[in-house]
């Protein structure tokens, strides 16, 4: 006797294994698609043929002030050490440009690859004495001078790509010199009171 075969479900079985097999189709090609590849593309993109800053290390003589302002101090070059990404170790050229407009690019500024790795992810920016003190504590038409945030950009010189930039806030105001051969001085009008002194080492009066 033979097998009776059920030739319309059979065909129903087949429909329906296809119809599944297009939907596995087509959903891989949305996962494949440009929309969903940009970022992937993007991203592995960023992170092996571009270079960027992407922290700072300002030197220990640095203080915050209370409004909350990083300062640095007039008396000597001050280095900050700048940490990059640069996986394809590309010997960038670097250019300071001052929000203050009153400042050139690159007036007082300095930088070079850190001696301490051979591989360029970290550089080193030095603003110059010279240029701290010309502007420490100094005022112009009424309003505070001594700001010198500005932006580091990046340019990789072979083939002229320039890199996204970074934005360094910063002022400069030394912390005042300490004060010299202090002592007690007995008032000469019989009251008995003393007075305090002390020599105070400024070339300028200071507020």
């Amino acid at each position: 006797m033979f097998k009776k075969i059920n030739y319309k479900n059979k065909l129903i079985s087949r429909i329906s294994v296809l119809l599944c097999f297009s939907v596995l189709l087509t959903g891989c090609e949305n996962l494949f698609s440009p929309s969903w590849d940009e970022p992937v593309n993007a991203y592995f993109k960023r992170y092996t043929e571009t270079a960027a800053i992407e922290q700072h290390d300002f030197p220990s003589s640095t203080v915050v002030n209370p409004s909350g302002v990083t300062c640095i101090p007039s008396g000597d070059d001050q280095e900050i050490k700048l940490l990059l990404r640069n996986p394809q170790a590309y010997e960038l050229q670097m250019h300071y440009v001052y929000n203050n407009t009153n400042f050139d690019q690159d007036e007082g500024v300095t930088f070079a690859p850190d001696s301490s790795v051979n591989d360029f992810s970290s550089y080193i920016l030095t603003f110059s004495a010279n240029k701290l003190k010309l502007i420490d504590g100094k005022t112009t038409e009424g309003e505070k001078n001594q700001f010198i945030s500005g932006s580091v950009t990046l340019t990789e010189p072979m083939s002229g790509r320039q890199f996204e930039s970074y934005p360094i806030n910063l002022n400069v105001n030394s912390a005042p010199l300490a004060v010299k051969n202090a002592m007690l001085q007995l008032e000469n009008n019989g009251s008995g009171n003393y007075i305090l002194c002390f020599h105070a080492p400024y070339n300028e009066p200071q507020i």
